[in-house]
C-alpha cells in the first residue's frame, strides 16, 4: 500500500509509523471498554513494534498515562505467560527500556513506581550503554 492509497486514518498511521490501533489507543490514556475489546481479540498486539521500535507501552510512557499503563501492564501480565514474552513489552528495538523511555520523557513519578516494580530495569543499559539513573544524571 502507497500512502495515497491508504483510505482511513489508522491505515496512514500504520504506513507511515507503524502504529497498530494499540499504538494509538494509548495515546488518548483513557482505560475504555474498546482497548479491552481488542486486546483480548488480538493480544500479539502488545508485543508489536513500530518503526521507531516502540511497542505500546513506550507510547504510554511518552506520553505519561499513568492509568494506561497499568492498564497495559495488568493485560501484559494477564496474556502472556512466559517471562520473555513479558519482558520483551519493556525493551524497545536497540536496548532501551520503558525507564530509560519514561526518564527521558520526564515523567519521574511513573518512572519512580515503574524502577520498584520490575527493579532490573535499572540496571539495564540501552544501546549507548547507560542506564536510566546515566541518562537521568546526564540531563
Amino acid at each position: 500500500m502507497c500512502v495515497g492509497q491508504a483510505t482511513t486514518r489508522s491505515e496512514l498511521t500504520f504506513y507511515m509509523m507503524g502504529n497498530t490501533i494499540i499504538h494509538e489507543i494509548t495515546t488518548f490514556g483513557r482505560v475504555d471498554s474498546a482497548a479491552q475489546i481488542i486486546l483480548d481479540r488480538e493480544p500479539d498486539l502488545f508485543g508489536m513494534h513500530n518503526k521507531t521500535g516502540e511497542t505500546a507501552l513506550f507510547r504510554v510512557i511518552r506520553y505519561g498515562k499513568a492509568v494506561m499503563f497499568d492498564f497495559l501492564d495488568q493485560q501484559v501480565n494477564q496474556f502472556f505467560f512466559s517471562v520473555y514474552e513479558r519482558e520483551a513489552c519493556y525493551y524497545k528495538l536497540g536496548g532501551a527500556t520503558i525507564l530509560h523511555a519514561d526518564v527521558r520523557s520526564e515523567h519521574f513519578g511513573l518512572a519512580l513506581s515503574i524502577a520498584k516494580k520490575y527493579e532490573y530495569l535499572v540496571n539495564e543499559q540501552h544501546a549507548d550503554r547507560m542506564t536510566a539513573l546515566q541518562l537521568l544524571a546526564c540531563n
